[in-house]
């Protein structure tokens, strides 16, 4: 259905964000090639340009000017390539397209990939499991900036005596992180988690997640963990 193209396109474009980084690095080889450098600086800003507008796309949804302005864009940009062909040392990242397609049918049954994509103004999670793909958008907001930062400093435990100073922060933020992050596709969530996370999130034990707040007088060992429900690779 559209609904479901329009899903497996979001995705591609959180995995081509993904591939920007190597894409850059690989740019900064070519610059001990003969390529004009006007032309290779040139082809960076379109490419950047035609993600934007990718990005666009992904938060505010298909319109009619989006889509004029990309196909524009991708004009340009496969005029800029043409230039750059005889160029024998030049190298062209070809960016994913199609990953949910390519992937469902190796998903098992009792597995789901779980995987975050990063805008200016979203979070976006990515459900993928060998019956559908599912997304759920999430403000990126100072709260959770704020949440990721003290649950990093609160799982940071030097001494065994600073366990018990903390664990009321602990347990705060963790549920908030799982409140926000887990929550909205845990139903969608089979035994087997696989993870793809980026930036603040790579610093996140998403294992020592609460599902609940405990009591007060539980012990760590006994605090309802998002492990306890499912593994995670």
């Amino acid at each position: 259905t559209k609904e479901e193209r329009y899903l497996h396109k979001m995705l591609d474009v959180s995995e081509i964000n993904k591939n920007l980084l190597l894409y850059f690095s690989l740019k900064q080889k070519n610059k001990a090639t003969d390529i004009p450098s006007n032309l290779l600086e040139k082809e960076i800003k379109t490419k950047l340009e035609l993600n934007y507008i990718e990005n666009k796309i992904f938060e505010q949804g298909i319109s009619a000017a989006l889509l004029e302005e990309k196909l524009f864009k991708t004009i340009e940009y496969d005029s800029i390539k043409k230039q750059l062909i005889p160029y024998n040392n030049f190298e062209i990242i070809n960016f994913p397209t199609g990953i949910y397609r390519n992937v469902k049918d190796k998903i098992k049954s009792d597995a789901t990939i779980l995987e975050y994509a990063f805008t200016r103004n979203f979070l976006f999670i990515f459900v993928l499991n060998n019956e559908k793909l599912s997304v759920h958008k999430v403000v990126k907001d100072t709260e959770l900036e704020t949440l990721l930062v003290n649950f990093e400093n609160s799982i940071k435990i030097q001494k065994f005596a600073e366990a018990n100073s903390k664990k009321e922060n602990y347990i705060h933020n963790s549920y908030s992180i799982y409140e926000k992050l887990v929550a909205p596709v845990k139903n969608l969530l089979k035994k087997q988690v696989t993870l793809i996370v980026e930036n603040d999130l790579n610093w996140i034990p998403f294992e020592a997640l609460l599902t609940q707040k405990p009591p007060k007088s539980a012990n760590f060992n006994e605090f309802p963990y998002l492990i306890r429900q499912h593994t995670f690779n």
